[in-house]
């Protein structure tokens, strides 16, 4: 395999991990903390409301990045796509990776109008309508992490000999 390749797939889990850590990061802030709603009705309520949404938006931003299209000439992206496309994998390496991609297009399905209307765009209907977008049931962030290190662990595994660890 060329050297092109391998650094492609050492950028691309060192990507996927920064993702996991701002997935984590949110976690720890709202969804675990135990003072969270002690901190729902405190003086900071409307700075830590705010810190929530963009958070979140960061957080979509980075999952959709993941999956971006690979893209063509000078217009590559190192994304999902580009892994499964470039990686030259065997059979059924590329059988193995593909299924772990369709788990991990559940949440992404689900995150893409937020991203493609509100995150990335300022979309004239979803702002009057005041569309809620994005929205996903809880715990299908840990199950799409969960998947994303096992692809990860997949490419690191067959081309360094080792998993990658978030």
């Amino acid at each position: 395999m060329d050297k092109s390749t391998d650094d492609s797939i050492k950028k691309f889990c060192a990507i996927c991990d920064w993702a996991h850590q701002v997935w984590s990061t949110y976690n720890t802030l709202f969804d675990d903390n135990p003072r969270s709603e002690e901190l729902q009705v405190s003086t900071g309520s409307s700075t830590l409301y705010r810190l929530n949404i963009i958070c979140m938006e960061y957080l979509i931003l980075q999952i959709s990045k993941i999956h971006d299209q690979s893209g063509k000439g000078k217009n590559k992206n190192l994304s999902i796509n580009h892994i499964l496309e470039n990686g030259n994998w065997d059979n059924e390496t590329k059988k193995a990776l593909q299924e772990v991609n369709d788990r991990l297009l559940v949440l992404y399905i689900k995150i893409t109008p937020a991203r493609n209307k509100i995150i990335s765009h300022h979309d004239l209907c979803t702002f009057l309508e005041e569309k809620n977008l994005g929205e996903f049931k809880e715990g299908e962030d840990q199950i799409y992490f969960n998947n994303l290190q096992l692809f990860v662990n997949l490419i690191h595994q067959e081309r360094f000999g080792k998993p990658f660890q978030f």
